[in-house]
């Protein structure tokens, strides 16, 4: 995939519906002149990488295509033979996680072509980690989405119920105004406190709990064992962690990009000298810290490791759902 960035447009001015490609698969500058209202060709960031170097940028990851191999439908459910509409539900399911997945993997190539360009081609630091960051910020996303694909294939396929308790809280109006009542409650605490988040516990542990008290041996042994491999490695939960920032508190910082501003509740009397509390009294008080962020080679090293255990959890499943077929 080319992206349409001239190698000497201005950081951070070009919008991407300004540029496209047409069927030539040429890039084009859309953005009309002044004079003439001309359509221009250009260059895009890509011609100025070696494709030996893009090579290896691609052997740097898993290629999440080929398990449409192991597993045909994944590109195309409709075409496999006709199943009752659970598996089919779960083959769709499998399917859009598995694009999803694709689609991230095309973020992080992009993310690796950003950085080779602006470090070795046309030296920028500031743009390298801007435009590094912007792709890997998609594939974080894409992977958390992915994922949550998975996890419902597993429950369609199975028919695991998604979620126990819940189900029972909603069987009585009375019920359900009692779980909105105390889902706004500890909403509005931790809003208070700064928090803010999930309500329930994460679907890959709701699913992997009960994936371990189904009856279906194949689930409770080998899908438990894919589902909780995933859930124990550092980088799936640092990536997790990181889209759930991103989603639910502050964009987190970039080290060059952003400053890491950190607002917190302080009680005066555990913070403050004595001979300055007598005068403001035993209060509580909001402090700012700033700090500098994270460096973005660590975000990259999460990011990319988090997709490796993604996809060996697809291939692992993917076998697992061919013998079953």
């Amino acid at each position: 995939m080319q992206t349409g960035l001239g190698a000497n447009e201005a950081p951070f001015f070009r919008f991407p519906c300004d540029t496209c490609r047409g069927r030539s698969r040429v890039d084009r500058d859309m953005t009309p002149t002044p004079e003439n209202r001309e359509v221009k060709l250009v260059h895009g960031m890509r011609g100025g990488i070696a494709s030996d170097r893009m090579e290896q940028i691609h052997l740097g990851l898993p290629y999440s295509m080929g398990l449409r191999d192991v597993l045909p439908y994944l590109a195309d459910p409709l075409a496999a033979p006709h199943v009752r509409i659970d598996r089919m539900r779960a083959r769709v399911r499998l399917s859009d996680g598995w694009h999803t997945l694709n689609q991230a993997r095309i973020a992080l190539v992009e993310s690796e072509a950003c950085r080779v360009f602006y470090e070795d081609v046309q030296p920028d630091p500031v743009e390298a980690d801007y435009r590094c960051r912007f792709y890997l910020d998609d594939a974080a996303l894409r992977l958390y989405s992915s994922c949550e694909h998975l996890l419902w294939c597993v429950v369609a396929y199975w028919n695991l119920p998604s979620n126990v308790s819940q189900r029972k809280a909603r069987r009585s109006l009375w019920g359900l105004v009692k779980r909105i009542v105390v889902h706004l409650t500890r909403d509005l605490v931790n809003v208070a406190r700064g928090k803010t988040g999930d309500r329930l516990p994460p679907l890959l542990a709701r699913v992997i709990r009960e994936a371990e008290r189904s009856e279906h041996p194949q689930v409770s042994g080998e899908v438990a064992k894919i589902l909780r491999r995933l859930r124990s490695k550092e980088a799936w939960k640092e990536c997790t962690k990181y889209r759930h920032d991103w989603v639910h508190n502050r964009l987190p910082a970039i080290k060059g990009l952003s400053t890491d501003i950190v607002f917190k509740t302080f009680d005066y009397g555990q913070e403050l000298p004595p001979e300055i509390l007598k005068h403001v009294g035993p209060k509580k008080g909001v402090k700012m810290t700033v700090g500098v962020g994270r460096d973005i080679s660590i975000l990259r090293e999460t990011v990319r490791n988090a997709y490796g255990e993604l996809f060996q959890a697809y291939e692992r499943l993917a076998k697992l759902l061919a013998k079953d077929n």
